[in-house]
């Protein structure tokens, strides 16, 4: 069973993490309440997927071992999310892209963002800023108001 959690380092944002296997973690209520206090405001965003649904999502993508997301306001990068999405190494390239491209799926689905600082870990290979850019061409605009959860895209085969 794979569950969102929360990691907290005194003075630090909070950081929503899941990982295969986890036990589990306080409810959605404290999870928001707790990114809300950390954060200045709460965790659900005005529009899009919620962080602890995003990270559910991608969670539970097949292969997917481990997701850390932070979201934060920066004042030289702007609103981004940073984080690390880990995936079985056992995974071909062809598997690990499409985990890939539906983990992008469910962020562009979350707050808007100016940058990404989160990181793709596949084996030895790593994609930095995963998630960065404008998604609108692959996944449409993004959510005008709160949703619940983010839509999947099936993968296709190449």
């Amino acid at each position: 069973m794979r569950s969102a959690g929360r990691r907290r380092t005194a003075g630090a944002p909070v950081v929503l993490v899941a990982r295969a296997g986890s036990s589990a973690i306080p409810a959605r209520v404290a999870v928001a309440l707790v990114a809300g206090l950390a954060l200045g405001a709460c965790s659900t965003p005005s529009s899009g997927v919620p962080d602890d649904v995003l990270v559910e999502q991608i969670a539970g993508l097949p292969g997917v071992t481990s997701v850390t997301l932070e979201f934060q306001r920066d004042p030289t990068y702007g609103p981004h999310y940073e984080g690390e999405i880990v995936v079985d190494p056992g995974l071909t390239e062809e598997e690990a892209r499409c985990v890939s491209a539906q983990a992008w799926e469910i962020l562009w689905q979350g707050r808007r963002t100016q940058t990404s600082s989160v990181s793709f870990v596949h084996g030895d290979d790593r994609i930095g800023s995963f998630g960065d850019g404008d998604g609108t061409d692959y996944y449409g605009p993004r959510p005008a108001g709160p949703r619940a959860t983010a839509t999947i895209t099936p993968c296709r085969p190449s």
